[in-house]
């Protein structure tokens, strides 16, 4: 990916972008398909400013994903350690750094319950049935 899209997209809100194009795309097709051909020029400009922005969130979404590697961050879990993490929070309840982190995105202690629940109750029922 070219630097100058992530460039690009962190002078606006990429996701925001994102649907004002599809919203006028909308608005255009259906121009045209009461007849007013006129707007076929605009139609493929905005298509092209969605491909533009969609190259825009998938250089966001590597740079993202680059950084959390380099921070040491692990994007992938095999089976076997979904279900010792499941078997792990069953026994002990969730690490305290993750309520810490859940906390800090406002999460409340329900919220915060309610998913310990759903791992013991479900965590070993989903990965079973997703191998």
């Amino acid at each position: 990916m070219s630097s100058n899209y992530v460039a690009a997209a962190t002078t606006s809100d990429p996701y925001e972008t994102f649907w004002d194009i599809l919203n006028r795309e909308a608005e255009l097709v259906v121009g045209i398909e009461n007849g007013n051909l006129s707007l076929a020029p605009e139609l493929i400009q905005n298509s092209r400013l969605g491909a533009d922005n969609a190259a825009n969130i998938s250089a966001l979404i590597w740079q993202a994903l680059e950084e959390l590697k380099t921070s040491g961050v692990k994007t992938y879990y095999t089976a076997e350690e979904l279900q010792e993490m499941a078997q792990n929070v069953s026994e002990n309840g969730l690490p305290q750094e993750t309520i810490g982190a859940l906390k800090a995105e406002n999460w409340t202690d329900e919220q915060i319950q309610a998913l310990e629940e759903y791992i013991v109750q479900d965590g070993g029922t989903l990965l079973r049935t997703s191998i």
